[in-house]
């Protein structure tokens, strides 16, 4: 109908800047945030938008 296809991107560990108790996590969230963020990116420079 619209043409539109669902593209699901994640970013994990998010929580892990709030709780403490995940504070060694936050090098991995920082990564899976830049990494989500880049692909979000990358569909915006790639992908037509349509007239």
């Amino acid at each position: 109908m619209t043409g539109l296809v669902p593209k699901l991107i994640t970013a994990e560990l998010t929580m892990a800047t709030e709780n403490p108790a995940m504070a060694e996590l936050r090098p991995l969230a920082d990564q899976s945030l830049a990494a989500a963020e880049a692909a979000v990116d990358q569909l915006w420079a790639t992908s037509p938008v349509p007239a």
